[in-house]
């Protein structure tokens, strides 16, 4: 008779399993059973992370489902640019987002940008939108009876996640309504691509929250994302941009998410 090479391997048997504790010293038998036990636990408490590539997709599906999503976010963005005016460039700025049914939208900010005041900021009832760059001289000169796009939300959440809430401030501050997809200056299409190059990081603490590190590359620079293990939001946003000119660091702080899902 030939026997199975799994023959005799097992809990109640004599293979090595049932074999190995009579080999070990007392304490440790004692040890091991709760060893188990915490094994389980941990695998219970730390679920798969879902694909790398799709978190945006659903993340955007999710934003723009809402009927009501606000949050704030204060970014700090600081670098270097050569040549023969090299001078520092740079901004801060603290801003609420507010997104409501039917095209509303308000977003307010203070704060500087390259040393000067400024205060992008928009508001859209859902018909037109008024807004602009602000600051200390005007109140938002620039756009005024704006007509609101038909996908302004889904438009504006897209440029949040793939290019940050700077891209989108940095629009309001260079005199331009949001959900464009071209140039106001140049008439050319906006580059709308998607990030690509996704992957996860290690979990770690950030803000007090435990968070899970999300890398990709955006068109304009590399980024690390920060989202909430627990409820899937933004934390944190950090994005190197380099080119000709030079390097701009950017980091974004996400904080008081108010979130009512989709019914």
């Amino acid at each position: 008779m030939v026997r199975s090479a799994s023959a005799g391997v097992g809990l109640t048997g004599r293979g090595p399993v049932a074999i190995l504790p009579r080999l070990l010293p007392a304490p440790m038998r004692l040890v091991l059973p709760l060893l188990g036990l915490v094994l389980v636990a941990g695998c219970a408490a730390s679920p798969p992370s879902p694909p790398p590539d799709t978190v945006l997709a659903d993340l955007e599906a999710r934003l723009v489902a809402a009927p009501h999503v606000s949050f704030t976010v204060t970014t700090v963005g600081e670098g270097e640019t050569v040549g023969a005016e090299a001078y520092r460039r740079g901004h801060r700025l603290e801003a609420t987002f507010a997104f409501g049914p039917d095209g509303r939208l308000a977003v307010a900010s203070t704060g500087e940008v390259n040393e000067i005041g400024a205060s992008p900021g928009l508001i859209s009832d859902g018909t037109t939108m008024r807004g602009g760059r602000g600051g200390a001289e005007a109140e938002w000169p620039d756009v005024e009876g704006a007509p609101v796009p038909a996908d302004l939300r889904s438009t504006v959440v897209a440029q949040l996640l793939h290019r940050g809430a700077t891209n989108v401030l940095m629009t309001l501050v260079q005199g331009a309504p949001l959900g464009l997809t071209e140039d106001p200056e140049l008439g050319e299409p906006l580059d709308l691509r998607p990030a690509t190059g996704f992957a996860w990081g290690p979990a770690e603490a950030v803000d007090g929250r435990r968070a899970r590190p999300l890398r990709f590359r955006a068109p304009t620079g590399e980024v690390v994302m920060w989202l909430d293990a627990e409820t899937g939001l933004p934390v944190r946003r950090t994005e190197v941009q380099a080119g000709p000119a030079g390097t701009l660091r950017i980091t974004e702080a996400y904080a008081d998410w108010s979130f009512d899902p989709a019914g």
